[in-house]
């Protein structure tokens, strides 16, 4: 009889053993890609909420109008600032405009949906960083005729959301003045009670990036047009 042989135990053994640390080590790195390549898009989605949504700002305070009320409405202002909202008047091709930013509870009420555009990059500062998962909510935009403003505020303005993954204390508004008419440098306020117009405004939002535990801070530096006021 010929001499016949096949594979013995210990090979056989072996064999699997080499094929199930290859086949391992692809599903590792297939899934690392996945998540990586998931991470990627949720990182870009944000980014384009926030890069929109300076945009966004900066034309609406391009078109800025310094109102003056004293006529009609004494205790009525045509910028109004906060730490944590912003709302002036702005003009548009069917009159003028209130506009407000702020922040608001997804289950405050019902509001349109922003489809993002094309987008710009200006003068943004980022910072990115690891950090636990916290609370966001809306961060949304809001407009009124200017009627109707001066009857009930923005009671009934219409609505969009620019993002719906702000950190609840993630939206910052700081004020650029000077200490006088020849100083050459800037200096920015956390609050602003002046009846003029700041020379600037610099926001920083900060949008948690889905459930990846990632945050990113964006800050931006939107400069004010000078100019004269119009009342009634």
């Amino acid at each position: 009889m010929k001499d016949r042989r096949g594979f013995t135990l210990i090979e056989i053994l072996l064999g699997m053993a080499i094929f199930s640390v290859i086949g391992l080590t692809l599903y590792t790195t297939f899934a690392v890609g996945v998540e990586l390549s998931r991470r990627n898009e949720v990182l870009l989605r944000t980014n384009r909420e926030a890069l929109w949504t300076f945009e966004r700002m900066s034309r609406d305070l391009g078109k800025i109008v310094a109102y003056d009320f004293s006529g009609s409405y004494p205790d009525q202002s045509s910028f109004f600032p906060g730490q944590a909202s912003l709302g002036f008047l702005t003009a548009s091709d069917r009159g003028l405009k209130a506009v407000r930013y702020r922040l608001r509870s997804a289950d405050d009420g019902t509001v349109q949906e922003t489809v993002i555009g094309e987008t710009f990059s200006g003068n943004v500062a980022v910072v990115t960083k690891t950090v636990e998962e916290k609370p966001v909510v809306d961060f949304v935009r809001e407009e009124q005729d200017f009627g109707d403003f001066l009857q009930t505020g923005f009671d009934g303005a219409q609505s969009e959301v620019m993002s719906r993954f702000v950190l609840r204390d993630g939206l910052e508004f700081s004020y650029a003045t000077k200490e006088s008419q020849e100083a050459a440098e800037l200096q920015w306020v956390g609050n602003w009670t002046a009846t003029f117009l700041p020379q600037g405004v610099r926001v920083k939002l900060t949008i948690a990036a889905g459930d990846s535990g990632e945050e990113t801070s964006w800050v931006r530096d939107i400069f004010i047009p000078q100019g004269e006021s119009v009342g009634d």
